[in-house]
């Protein structure tokens, strides 16, 4: 990195050697000249901010010359090798970066990938920029000192896992917002159970599911399993029973409710009504009315 005007710190006791992920170094960069750099690799985490429009850079193996504008983060995976080119630009040129250990023990490699190795975070709201700043605004010199900067390299590490959604038109992009992003895992849960309640009264197979996520039926079953401790047939069945219920309290009859609920006729509703809660359909309504 280059080291104009630099304020920040650098832990260097070995007492926290053993602490992963750990925080090692972080800057506040003010940069008074511009040059292109030359390769640049660090066998630590980096991760690097554009406060101003802090030029080009070209991490990794890519073959062209990305933008610094402001705004944008870049994560470097250890050993990843990457250059900067500043020339052109006004000074001085504001960037923060901090230098870390134990990315991967956070799961940060889930972003940085195993053959590219750098990720790209965009962040209109300044959300990590500001933790930056003030992880890099901190004094450090005591045990507490340095527990306190450890609690905002842990924040900066969540604001990573739990507000960041990929950028689908940019390879290794992920926009930063301050909403809460569903995880991948959520995500497979809201699209399997938003697509059985589309079809409620329709007959749905296994297959049917796996084809509209595009995965094989077993993949499904088993990743469903063990999200949610139960099959994706076992859900729908319960959300036909919930509907069922609703319907019945509505003053439905027993056919339209079948019809609406995707049972073959009334028998075979009145049968799987009775099995799944132990009442059949019209003692349920007394019950449920007295």
């Amino acid at each position: 990195m280059p080291n104009a005007a630099n304020r920040g710190f650098i832990f260097d006791g070995s007492e926290y050697s053993k602490i992963n992920p750990r925080i090692i170094s972080a800057i506040l960069n003010f940069q008074d000249t511009t040059r292109l750099s030359g390769i640049l690799r660090k066998k630590e985490w980096v991760l690097d901010y554009s406060v101003d429009d802090c030029g080009l850079c070209r991490p990794g193996h890519c073959r062209k010359w990305l933008p610094r504008t402001s705004g944008i983060a870049h994560l470097y995976a250890p050993g990843t090798p990457y250059r900067e080119d500043t020339r052109g630009l006004d000074v001085p040129i504001e960037s923060r970066y901090i230098i870390f250990s134990g990315g991967e023990l956070a799961v940060l490699d889930k972003f940085t990938g195993k053959r590219d190795r750098f990720a790209i975070f965009h962040d209109p709201e300044n959300l990590l920029g500001d933790l930056l700043y003030n992880i890099a605004s901190s004094k450090p010199g005591t045990e507490r000192s340095f527990w306190e900067t450890q609690s905002i390299f842990y924040s900066i590490i969540e604001l990573l896992h739990k507000n960041t959604a990929k950028m689908t038109d940019r390879e290794n992009s992920w926009a930063i917002s301050s909403d809460k992003v569903q995880t991948e895992d959520e995500l497979f849960i809201e699209k399997v159970e938003s697509f059985m309640r589309k079809k409620l009264s329709e007959y749905v197979e296994l297959e049917d599911i796996a084809s509209f996520l595009n995965v094989s039926p077993s993949t499904l079953s088993h990743k469903y399993r063990k999200l949610t401790g139960r099959s994706p047939l076992d859900s729908l069945l319960n959300m036909r029973i919930n509907e069922a219920k609703t319907l019945l309290l509505r003053g439905d009859k027993l056919k339209t409710i079948a019809e609406k609920t995707g049972f073959y006729d009334e028998f075979h509703f009145s049968k799987t009504f009775r099995k799944r809660t132990g009442l059949p359909p019209r003692k349920f309504l007394r019950n449920s009315t007295v």
